[in-house]
């Protein structure tokens, strides 16, 4: 094969069998329902937004992997990976459940169940802060 290639760049009539390069389309929105992606362009801004994943499952897929969900580029400035973080209740990144299209928005969603310990109320408060805990869903108590 790397022979060819150095034939097929000495031979100009070789190179006349090339088809004309196609005229790129600058103004799109493709939306991809299967795998949950959008992809967005206007001239020389474009985004990416990616609603799947494949967090059920053990044997998973690239990008389905990656906690990012939207990429941005305008001209030469690139926003690569944006992705969300719980901080509150620590459960990790925002993983989208899916993308749903309404109207000309995209919407990502996702449900997150987490036990919350605090705040108490104050009527049940002990001064000591002597509590009998019961075995909690996650463990942590």
């Amino acid at each position: 094969m790397p022979d060819l290639l150095a034939l097929f760049t000495e031979d100009p009539d070789l190179c006349k069998i090339l088809p004309k390069p196609a005229i790129l389309n600058t103004n799109f929105v493709q939306f991809f329902k299967t795998t949950n992606l959008v992809r967005i362009r206007r001239n020389n801004t474009m985004m990416t937004i990616f609603g799947g994943t494949d967090k059920q499952t053990i044997i998973s897929s690239g990008r389905s992997t990656v906690a990012s969900f939207i990429t941005f580029r305008k001209g030469k400035a690139i926003l690569k990976y944006l992705r969300f973080s719980t901080d509150f209740i620590s459960t990790g990144y925002f993983r989208s459940d899916g993308l749903k299209k309404e109207g000309n928005k995209y919407i990502l969603s996702q449900k997150i169940e987490a036990p919350y310990y605090q705040p108490l109320p104050a009527k049940p408060k002990r001064a000591d802060g002597n509590y009998q805990h019961s075995k909690s869903t996650d463990g942590y108590f």
